[in-house]
């Protein structure tokens, strides 16, 4: 969970310093919110990575691609990265809906 808190955190404080920056047309935010918020996401993603493949149980275990592949595609953004986060996104959003899915198709247990 620390690991999520702290990728979640740097996301925050990257966006506020992306909109004051590009929005409000002020120049220090991006060095002073933006970049120390794009540190803290990396090595957030990076943790959440290895806790989900460690900690992940059974086929949950390949949730972990979700915030690898959203680091890869951070990384590379210039170069096509974000269709790769989309894609991973796109996967994980079929994952959980097939496993919601499958436990609303199991048979209710009724006793009298």
């Amino acid at each position: 969970m620390g690991a999520a808190l702290v990728a979640a955190t740097g996301a925050s404080i990257g966006a506020v310093g992306n909109l004051i920056e590009d929005g409000l047309q002020v120049e220090w935010a991006g060095n002073w919110l933006y970049l120390p918020g794009m540190l803290l996401l990396g090595p957030g993603l990076a943790g959440l990575t290895v806790a989900v493949a460690v900690f992940g149980q059974g086929a949950h275990r390949l949730l972990a691609g979700v915030p690898a592949a959203t680091l890869i595609g951070f990384n590379l953004l210039e170069r096509g990265g974000g269709v790769l986060v989309l894609i991973a996104w796109l996967a994980a959003a079929a994952v959980a809906l097939r496993i919601v899915a499958g436990v609303n198709r199991r048979p209710l247990e009724v006793t009298p």
